[in-house]
């Protein structure tokens, strides 16, 4: 795999400018273009069942307002980093087309900052986090506000212990590590009773010179943790699934913590 296009949703707040030049960082190392891409919600009113579109002057010139902002965001990397980078504000109705229109932009990769203000903050912490990082068809990075880019050295992979559909999904962990020279550290967080995954070794035939742990912790979040601190790991990996403990973090009660507490950028494997 190679990452040939990045889409960057962006609110402008100070944690989707940073998402942009850790964005940026990547991009230069691949030779990536980046799209920045900003939503402007339009209200639909209702009433009576009946739907009422906004006047289209109004909304024509809330994107017009958003296009100029994009461009003044565009500043912060265009001519310092020889980053090619496009801009585009798109019109949506309601707050889940977010995902349906982020994930139709052809990306390699998507990069968006969390603990953001407005917009983000909800896409991440509420329920359109999961329909981004849940169906998204491309890996989603997640980069809290104070991560700032550098050149990987270690790179976790926290694997749930489920049958992996097939190894390739994984392509971008090579990607990353070839480009990097960076380690990969592979850990199962084995909880109760449950058993080692067989898979541990094909994920090891698949990413030459990974290192597999099995992590004794009752719990994931905190076994996680644990481990970028230990490992002083530089990025985080996880395959969200519909089942298993990712789903939980993204979906549970435990999402605020992690998502506030995790300092390195998290990077979602479609599954």
């Amino acid at each position: 795999m190679d990452i040939k296009k990045i889409v960057v949703p962006t609110d402008f707040s100070d944690a989707a400018n940073n998402a942009l030049l850790y964005a940026a960082g990547l991009a230069k190392q691949f030779d990536a273009q980046i799209e920045l891409v900003h939503a402007v919600l339009v209200p639909v009113l209702t009433a009576r069942g009946k739907l009422f579109l906004p006047d289209q002057d109004v909304a024509n010139a809330n994107l017009k307002i958003a296009e100029n902002q994009l461009e003044e965001t565009k500043k912060m990397v265009s001519g310092k980093n020889g980053v090619q980078l496009d801009t585009n504000a798109i019109l949506i109705n309601w707050q889940m087309e977010l995902a349906e229109a982020i994930h139709g932009k052809g990306a390699d990769l998507i990069v968006l900052g969390t603990t953001g203000s407005s917009c983000l903050k909800k896409i991440f912490l509420g329920s359109n986090a999961a329909r981004i990082i849940q169906n998204a068809p491309v890996p989603v990075l997640a980069v809290p506000a104070n991560a700032k880019f550098s050149p990987l050295k270690k790179i976790g992979f926290a694997y749930d212990g489920l049958e992996l559909k097939g190894f390739e999904k994984l392509s971008i962990l090579n990607a990353l590590k070839n480009k990097f020279k960076a380690g990969i550290d592979i850990f199962q967080i084995i909880q109760n009773k449950q058993t080692p995954s067989a898979d541990l070794s094909g994920l090891v035939e698949f990413l030459p010179g990974a290192k597999t742990n099995e992590v004794y912790e009752s719990v994931v979040e905190s076994g996680i943790l644990n481990r970028v601190k230990s490992k002083k790991l530089d990025m985080m990996t996880m395959i969200p699934r519909r089942r298993g403990f990712f789903h939980n973090l993204i979906l549970g009660s435990i999402t605020k913590r992690v998502a506030y507490k995790i300092s390195v950028p998290l990077l979602a494997i479609p599954d």
